[in-house]
């Protein structure tokens, strides 16, 4: 069988972190797995169309009210000639966490399509809850990125010390002074040796000031972007506290420890998958909370004063690290557990099935 594999690897770290791990799980458990790739942000050819037999959706949030055909773009000649397409620990992107998530025609309709040849095949709970929701069969596969075969079977060891920490930055600007305070409290801590990472890169305008913010805080910090090549840092370091959902999983996948401030429904849906260590880094759940967050502001500013849009995550943040430096690592152990669980009975079954069906 020959596969389309569809690729939105350009810039953020953990984009290129989901494709590889990907292409690694497909290759080790297909039998004759040809492939060639995509660039999924694009319309594939009519000629690409007739050659391959069936198309490969690797992970990403893609799975969004609009994502047929914002997202996927894909030919319409595809569903003419019925060719199967597979999605592979896919994602979803939800701010309001509490409201219902209703997808639009276009996008059911592309799912139900995908569904005649398989479950949608989700990296957490949240989207599978999603998609089961809005009448789409779904099925929990993990992330591409969890699975990494050399660190299978390792756990933390009761003697792991703790004294490079990485932070990742929020994806989302809101959050940027919830941000520089935890680096803050780091900072004056003076116990650890603190770095940043931006998987976006730093030369993004809204990065760039947030570096610039940050850079005479006594840190260290590292532009993440473009390919995965600098994961070597991440290696060296002992633990990660952030936002992003794939510094968060590189860390877990290489069995470290690894504490996660949730941004969206990315975040969260690690965190409930796994019953994870992590915080929700915002107080608002629906859209009336975050009008009336916003409607506060303007009156307050008009005061000189100021109304925080985010939570305050820092006694979490401390209690969860003073279980790890007395060598409490429990609960890393049991989310690694869950993710060889996860390998076996879902996400090798499940690519075992595309292979049979072909």
């Amino acid at each position: 069988m020959k596969y389309l594999i569809l690729k939105r690897a350009f810039k953020n770290f953990g984009d290129y972190l989901i494709f590889e791990r990907a292409i690694n799980i497909l290759k080790k458990e297909m039998n004759n797995f040809e492939y060639e790739l995509f660039d999924g942000s694009k319309s594939i050819p009519d000629a690409m169309v007739n050659k391959y037999d069936a198309f490969i959706i690797p992970g990403g949030p893609g799975i969004t009210k609009k994502a047929y055909p914002k997202v996927y773009p894909l030919n319409k000649n595809i569903f003419k000639q019925n060719k199967p397409i597979y999605f592979i620990g896919g994602g979803s992107n939800v701010y309001f966490l509490n409201e219902k998530y209703i997808l639009d025609k276009k996008t059911k309709d592309f799912l139900l399509y995908c569904n005649k040849f398989s479950p949608i095949g989700c990296r957490d709970v949240y989207t599978v809850n999603l998609l089961q929701e809005n009448g789409i069969t779904a099925t929990m596969n993990g992330c591409p990125a969890w699975y990494d075969y050399d660190f299978f079977g390792k756990r933390i060891e009761d003697d792991y010390k703790i004294k490079k920490i990485m932070l990742s930055v929020p994806g989302k600007e809101m959050f940027f002074d919830q941000f520089i305070d935890l680096v803050g409290k780091f900072v004056e801590f003076q116990k650890f040796e603190i770095h940043i990472s931006f998987n976006h890169g730093i030369e993004i305008e809204v990065f760039k000031k947030l570096y610039n913010k940050i850079s005479s805080m006594n840190v260290i910090s590292h532009d993440m972007s473009g390919g995965t090549s600098k994961s070597y840092i991440y290696d060296e370091m002992d633990l990660h506290v952030g936002y992003r959902v794939h510094t968060n999983i590189y860390f877990l996948s290489h069995r470290k420890p690894s504490i996660l401030i949730a941004e969206d429904s990315r975040g969260k849906g690690l965190l409930d998958t796994f019953n994870g260590v992590g915080v929700i880094g915002y107080d608002y759940n629906s859209r009336f909370k975050y009008k009336l967050n916003n409607i506060l502001k303007k009156i307050l500013r008009n005061n000189k004063m100021k109304i925080s849009s985010y939570r305050n995550i820092n006694e979490y943040i401390k209690s969860e690290i003073n279980l790890l430096v007395n060598g409490n690592y429990h609960k890393f152990n049991d989310i690694f557990e869950k993710m060889e669980n996860y390998y076996e009975n879902n996400m090798r079954l499940f690519v075992k099935n595309i292979d049979k069906r072909g």
